[in-house]
């Protein structure tokens, strides 16, 4: 399986769900995730949907021109914007 277009589909199917449902981002997140947002450290899936959630704005569309994978040892993933 080609990891760049593995990372491809992710960021698309991220970005999209984001964009049309923030609560269908929790079976991404596990209890050990953590998601820094302007300087706060949320941990848990429930809590990063929550804050998720609770921005302050209903809708947002996503543009994404470039996605860059690196591979790794470990299961993890890095989403910055």
């Amino acid at each position: 399986m080609d990891p760049d277009m593995v990372a491809k589909a992710f960021v698309e199917y991220y970005c999209r769900t984001f964009d049309t449902s923030r609560a269908g981002l929790r079976s991404l997140y596990q209890e050990g995730s953590m998601l820094s947002f302007e300087g706060s450290k949320i941990q848990g899936a429930q809590a990063i949907v929550s804050k998720l959630t609770s921005l302050p704005f209903q809708q947002c569309q996503h543009s994404i021109s470039t996605v860059d994978c690196q591979r790794r040892d470990l299961p993890a993933v890095l989403l910055s914007s």
